[in-house]
């Protein structure tokens, strides 16, 4: 699911009606992108890290790479943001063929 909410307290709300409909056996939720405060309604609703440190069940991951040599060594910047800053990226398991 696209989890969008105008505050924290829908946020939670959200969650927790989902939990109750869904009878689900094993869910997960993508957090790299989440606010610690979101991070914080799945902890209270028994969320926990995966074991292994695993992100998903494929490992499926996004290589970034830049090819200019010509240009400063460190991160690949493009339209100004830096690539390698996760803040920059918006992902979302629902844009993905995980699960």
């Amino acid at each position: 699911m696209d989890w969008e909410a105008a505050t924290l307290a829908i946020r939670g709300e959200l969650l927790r009606r989902a939990l109750e409909w869904g009878g689900f056996i094993e869910l997960s939720a993508w957090t790299v992108t989440l606010p610690e405060t979101t991070r914080g309604l799945l902890a209270e609703a028994s969320f926990a890290p995966a074991p292994g440190g695993r992100l998903t069940r494929e490992g499926t991951s996004l290589l970034v790479r830049t090819f200019d040599r010509r240009g400063p060594a460190g991160d690949p910047v493009l339209g100004g943001r830096r690539l390698l800053d996760v803040s920059n990226w918006d992902m979302r398991m629902l844009y993905s063929m995980a699960g």
